[in-house]
């Protein structure tokens, strides 16, 4: 792929670094989306390759990580949308701006060629494809998805444990998302590590930590 690297550094490539996290909620850090890719692109290669050591899938880790990588790059136009607001979203609106916001920053990324910009757009487009499609990266989507809201729990459990319990109050819903991953039978794979997810949840709400043995996952 030709890329204008130019427009990757100083361009839209790097504007998720300015866009915040957490849209009206009073935080103690500031989470950038660019900071929230960094651990959603860790914690993916994480399930990976420990769901790999537990079955027969084999990974393409090069196409999970870019698709993580950009999963959320149309944000530099869009900003962060709270996953509550998300939900609300019955028409498809916003995934439909969402993917108008990425296709203008795959023509400011690949200039030259509409085929770069159409297989740039295909990966972030990947990412987000829930139910995934059969083929070779059938599980990234759910990969990505587990990793997007560990690298949530993660910064939701900083700030409580600093004392921002305020933060709850925009965040509704992470016991019914633990539970849609504990039901949905094709989360089956994940299921140790959801339940961890869980433990997180309870300890975010309850303030006690909760750290059973049986949840240890081995990479």
């Amino acid at each position: 792929m030709e890329f204008d690297f130019r427009e990757a550094m100083v361009g839209c490539g790097s504007w998720i670094r300015n866009v915040k996290r957490h849209t009206g909620a009073f935080t103690l850090h500031q989470e950038s989306v660019a900071e929230h890719s960094y651990y959603v692109a860790m914690y993916a290669w994480m399930i990976a390759r420990w769901v790999e050591s537990r079955t027969d899938w084999k990974i393409d880790y090069q196409s999970l990580l870019a698709a993580v990588l950009l999963h959320d790059l149309e944000e530099g136009y869009s900003g962060d949308f709270p996953y509550p607001f998300k939900l609300a979203d019955k028409t498809g609106a916003i995934k439909q701006a969402s993917s108008e916001a990425m296709k203008l920053i795959t023509k400011r990324l690949c200039p030259e060629d509409e085929d770069d910009q159409a297989r740039l757009f295909s990966i972030w487009e990947g990412a987000k494809q829930i139910p995934a499609l059969h083929g070779q990266n059938k599980h990234n989507p759910y990969i990505i998805e587990l990793a997007d809201f560990m690298a949530l729990l993660s910064f939701v459990w900083q700030e409580v444990k600093n004392g921002n319990r305020s933060i709850l109050d925009h965040l509704t819903g992470l016991e019914v998302r633990v539970q849609t991953y504990r039901k949905d039978a094709r989360y089956h794979a994940f299921q140790p590590l959801i339940v961890q997810m869980k433990f997180i949840v309870e300890e975010i709400y309850n303030g006690k930590e909760k750290r059973p043995e049986d949840t240890t996952v081995t990479v």
